[in-house]
């Protein structure tokens, strides 16, 4: 390290007791290392496993998993196609929708989404009809209600809408849309629907009054009305607004996020944004419990990373860093789906549920396995 910039061989090798690394990994990015250099320095990382929770065994057997969340109870909720229905919902043997149609194709016959919420023990709801996506996904809502949401928003009369909510019997309660371009979608247990929504998504609800999505982030209600935006928020005027949200955390009342361009860590709670100050770029899912807040994932080839700070004086404070893998040690799936639920991550692979709280980390989960920790005494509880 020279005048205060981080030399590539002291990255790689993992800068062992370096604080300056736990805190300038966006110079990594910036640095221009490549991919190999930059997994390296990752590779470096102490390893800290997941917990397996449950294994996703599908609907029916030999369904095929269309989409995956996790609901405010922490239960994995996943909907399910067999290989018929989706070869009808695709583009090839899709009819397509009038010109003006945003959503070009809609299923030439009606189709089955069969919905699970794993507990981990699964509950299967059956929804029936011919306005499913290729892209279908679904969320659960209070009393056995399923909110299903379409990739693409219809913004033209007379063509059907891309979300409903449906009852535990698979009948349609309500229909509209959320708008396009979301990167994440949560529900809470008195049935809001919190929607964060990408920089196209952004871009377009900016240039189209008449579209959602311009603010970043919008609430709605069970019947799909907006009821509060981003921009509604009342806070200090330092907070940025939100021009692609990366990572989104409901908590019952309290939403976290963290979103381009500045990666502030923001808590809106009763309408009141608060934000602290973020050194760590790109992080796709956040756990938060108190005045503690794990960030996973980044730019490049970052998924597994996990750093771990506090929030103080404005901004987070970064203790420690971690490469997760999975109980075997093994490195995490690259298709794996991560989701932040209060102080808890869900990792989900292609048959496999994994979890890992703010507690566990605390208390040195693994602890004999975690190797030599690069961390601030006394900051995030490892010893």
């Amino acid at each position: 390290m020279a005048d205060g910039h981080i030399d590539k061989s002291d990255l790689i090798r993992g800068a062992a007791g370096s604080n300056r690394m736990l805190t300038d990994w966006q110079e990594l990015w910036w640095l221009g290392l490549s991919d190999a250099e930059q997994r390296a320095a990752i590779a470096a990382l102490p390893a800290l496993e997941l917990r397996h929770h449950a294994v996703i065994t599908p609907a029916q057997p030999g369904d095929i998993r269309r989409s995956v969340s996790v609901g405010p109870a922490g239960e994995v909720i996943a909907s399910w196609l067999s290989p018929a229905d989706l070869a009808a919902l695709s583009p090839t043997t899709m009819e397509r929708r009038p010109a003006n149609a945003r959503l070009a194709y809609m299923a030439t016959r009606p189709v089955t989404l069969r919905v699970a919420r794993y507990t981990p023990q699964p509950t299967i709801t059956r929804i029936t009809g011919q306005r499913m996506e290729y892209y279908a996904k679904a969320l659960p809502l209070p009393q056995g209600r399923t909110l299903v949401i379409g990739a693409k928003s219809n913004w033209w009369k007379d063509t059907p809408s891309e979300t409903a909510v449906y009852d535990d019997d698979g009948s349609v309660l309500a229909e509209g849309s959320l708008g396009d371009g979301w990167n994440h979608v949560l529900t809470t247990a008195d049935g809001h629907i919190w929607v964060g929504y990408h920089d196209e998504g952004i871009v377009a609800g900016r240039l189209d009054d008449s579209r959602l999505g311009g603010s970043g982030l919008v609430r709605f209600t069970q019947d799909l009305r907006p009821d509060w935006q981003h921009w509604d928020r009342a806070s200090e005027p330092s907070t940025p607004p939100i021009y692609d949200c990366y990572a989104l955390n409901v908590d019952g009342d309290t939403v976290w996020t963290c979103y381009y361009s500045d990666f502030p860590i923001a808590r809106i709670q009763a309408g009141v944004c608060t934000s602290w100050r973020n050194d760590v770029f790109g992080a796709h899912a956040l756990a938060v419990g108190g005045d503690r807040v794990a960030l996973c994932g980044g730019y490049g080839p970052a998924d597994d990373r996990l750093v771990v700070g506090t929030l103080g004086d404005r901004r987070m404070h970064v203790n420690n860093e971690y490469r997760l893998v999975l109980p075997t040690g093994q490195p995490m799936p690259s298709n794996a789906q991560v989701f932040g639920r209060g102080p808890d991550l869900h990792v989900v692979t292609d048959t496999d549920w994994y979890r890992l709280g703010l507690d566990d980390i605390r208390s040195g989960w693994r602890s004999a396995k975690l190797g030599a920790k690069r961390s601030v005494p006394g900051k995030d509880g490892c010893t």
